[in-house]
């Protein structure tokens, strides 16, 4: 029976320094992965498909990565199973290999729609969800995205629900990104316990000591600052609590389904924001798409106009050969 790992997270927790550790243990990622970019130059370890499937269901209900409003899980199901349900099952049921991954921050707020696909596949799931500190992703949100810490507290809160009822439903463990830093061997070793797998080859470990957590240690330093807003320690708490061995799954998700005082208050403005940004996107998409209708008429015209000049020349060349065929007939003479 094939195994599938999913890597659940919220963004900027780490997704693509533990999907690269799953490597170790022979977890096979594909061969098509996004590219990496500034933001993560060693790399996502995202398959561009599956990927782009996850944004193509978040847009099929008018959502981004980082909306607050959401579709409940019925209207989720309802509203893109069938749209979307056989060309995932078709993608994942053509890849043969007997152990493999693929990570989307975006499953966390997707995850019961691919739980439904993944029945049909006959593969064994399990997840592994990683955790990092709200303010650590608060600020790399904010140097990033420009991102308010509130909103980015609140969308740490809705991906880590999102992650436990996965990882309630499949089964798995956690993994803290402080922890698989400052102890990768260990951690990696716990990864491979708790999801049933192999251990990890010792030269791909090496290789990802050196060539990751050296620039993840540096990335890292200085984003764990303490807050000095008041209302941020209930963040500060919920970590504690989510990070306890013993503290219960189902526990851990009750303290996250407890909305903060503060949140409660936020959120009509964090939503009235993100209308207003959303709507500013949807211009932003139909002025590009007006320019590119522009561009293309434009290159039309210049391919029509390149055309005509080829004529033109060609006419005149041939003119200029009859002229010169007349003028030379009277000298043969």
């Amino acid at each position: 029976m094939q195994k599938l790992i999913l890597v659940l997270g919220m963004h900027r927790s780490g997704t693509s320094l533990v999907t690269k550790a799953l490597t170790t243990l022979g977890v096979y990622l594909g061969d098509q992965l996004m590219s990496p970019a500034p933001d993560n130059p060693k790399g996502f370890f995202e398959d561009i498909e599956l990927q782009a499937i996850n944004e193509q269901f978040l847009l099929s209900q008018s959502c981004h990565w980082d909306s607050v409003r959401f579709p409940s899980k019925d209207t989720v199901l309802s509203s893109a199973l069938d749209t979307y349900h056989s060309t995932i099952a078709q993608h994942l049921l053509t890849r043969k290999w007997p152990l493999w991954g693929f990570k989307d921050p975006r499953m966390c707020r997707l995850w019961p729609f691919w739980e439904t696909v993944l029945s049909t596949t006959g593969q064994q799931t399990k997840v592994v969800w990683i955790l990092r500190h709200p303010f650590a992703v608060a600020r790399s949100l904010a140097r990033r995205n420009q991102m308010p810490w509130e909103m980015s507290f609140l969308l740490w809160r809705l991906h880590n629900i999102g992650a436990i009822e996965g990882l309630l439903n499949w089964g798995g463990g956690i993994v803290l990104y402080e922890k698989l830093l400052a102890e990768p061997e260990k951690t990696i070793l716990g990864m491979a316990n708790m999801l049933d797998i192999g251990r990890p080859d010792k030269n791909l470990l090496r290789d990802f000591a050196d060539a990751f957590l050296d620039y993840e240690l540096n990335h890292y330093k200085g984003m764990l600052a303490p807050s000095t807003s008041d209302h941020h320690h209930h963040y500060e708490d919920l970590y504690q609590i989510l990070g306890d061995d013993s503290v219960s799954l189902r526990n851990k998700l009750v303290a996250l389904q407890e909305v903060p005082m503060t949140e409660a208050t936020l959120v009509p403005s964090l939503m009235l924001m993100q209308h207003e940004r959303d709507n500013i996107r949807r211009n932003y998409m139909e002025l590009h798409r007006a320019c590119e209708d522009s561009f293309k008429e434009k290159d039309t015209a210049i391919r029509e106009l390149s055309r005509l000049v080829n004529d033109l020349k060609n006419r005149a060349f041939y003119l200029e050969s009859l002229i010169l065929h007349q003028r030379i007939q009277p000298m043969r003479r």
